[in-house]
């Protein structure tokens, strides 16, 4: 399925029944004449091989059927000795059921696993819907965030992967927010978006404004989650990659803190992820404590306080995009070369957390 740089799209797709593409007309007759001449009529290749309710099967080869299932239409073609690479080749798009907008979009067949890729997939994972902290996995692709230069980053990893990929943003005001058109202008600026996909809403749980990155097609979010083990495999074996897949991770859930303590956080409610990081940590022998919050059950935290480890940190991993947070960082390593001292230990900053 994949080797070091590449994922191949198709093949992490097929496997999910949820799954359907369009595919030329041309070869949707040939199929359905290589199934004739081979089992005599197609009720009843379907009765011995299928096993489909007549309407269903009936309705694939009408002329008004636009999408197959992906795995059906690949088991069909082997079955008449088509092969599965030719199969690739015909499909025009894809869409997947479920979603709330049911034209097909077209998807690379091969994307590449560079370093900008795991970046901004763990940022996804960090700040999308994926539904990975839960039981249900969301059928809209979301991606929020309060700073734009965030935003656009992640803007620029779409278009670079998913060029043919149509999204929108949508800006969310609080309520109580007096909020005045020169704002506007200012958002639609910095965006760089043609003005029809750009949409402002107001939100009552937000205190500053959120930008939040829209795809109606639930598909993106099954191609992502399919790759995610191939990802995190990638993460394991290269450390440049592991780099770039812990600043995601930072980038959308870590903080840097320079007050009385000096230390870096991340904080998520996906346990898993967490963990994960938690690994590539020691990977780099990053030295940092983990650990379950006791005044809120199911948030896990990772506190970096030593003086070492927040140089090493810094080194390898940072806040990259982030301008904020890594002026923050930057201020403590300051510090830091200054005052050797000033750090302190992670068993420190975990008794101050448990006190809130």
């Amino acid at each position: 399925m994949t080797n070091r740089f590449n994922v191949d799209t198709y093949e992490s797709l097929l496997s999910n029944k949820n799954i359907y593409v369009a595919l030329q007309k041309d070869f949707v007759f040939e199929l359905r004449n290589k199934i004739k001449a081979i089992y005599g009529t197609l009720s009843s290749y379907n009765k011995n091989e299928l096993k489909l309710k007549p309407c269903t099967f009936r309705y694939m080869f009408k002329k008004y059927a636009m999408t197959f299932q992906f795995s059906r239409i690949v088991k069909m073609s082997l079955d008449v000795g088509i092969p599965k690479e030719v199969v690739f080749d015909k499909i025009i798009g894809f869409r997947s059921s479920g979603s709330h907008s049911n034209g097909i979009i077209k998807i690379p067949r091969i994307i590449k696993i560079d370093e900008d890729f795991l970046e901004g997939y763990s940022l996804y994972l960090a700040e999308g819907d994926t539904g990975l902290s839960g039981k249900k996995t969301p059928r809209k692709f979301r991606f929020t965030n309060s700073e734009i230069y965030v935003i656009n980053h992640f803007i620029g990893w779409i278009r670079k992967y998913l060029p043919n990929l149509d999204f929108y943003i949508n800006v969310i005001i609080p309520k109580d927010k007096d909020f005045q058109n020169i704002e506007k202008e200012h958002i639609l600026q910095e965006l760089n978006l043609p003005q029809n996909k750009i949409k402002f809403s107001s939100g009552s749980y937000n205190k500053k404004v959120k930008y939040r990155v829209c795809v109606d097609r639930s598909i993106v979010i099954d191609l992502f989650l399919s790759m995610e083990k191939t990802v995190k495999d990638i993460s394991l074996i290269y450390p440049d990659y592991a780099s770039s897949y812990v600043r995601g991770i930072m980038i959308g859930e870590g903080t840097a803190y320079f007050n009385k303590y000096f230390y870096i956080k991340l904080e998520m409610k996906n346990e898993r992820e967490v963990k994960f990081i938690s690994h590539l940590l020691k990977n780099f022998n990053i030295l940092h404590t983990i650990k379950e919050r006791n005044d809120r059950l199911g948030m896990w935290t990772i506190f970096i306080g030593r003086r070492e480890s927040i140089l090493e940190f810094n080194r390898l991993v940072g806040f990259g995009v982030h301008i904020k947070r890594q002026a923050v960082l930057d201020r403590i390593i300051d510090s830091i070369s200054v005052n050797p001292d000033v750090a302190v230990t992670t068993r420190l900053l975990v008794a101050k957390a448990e006190k809130k």
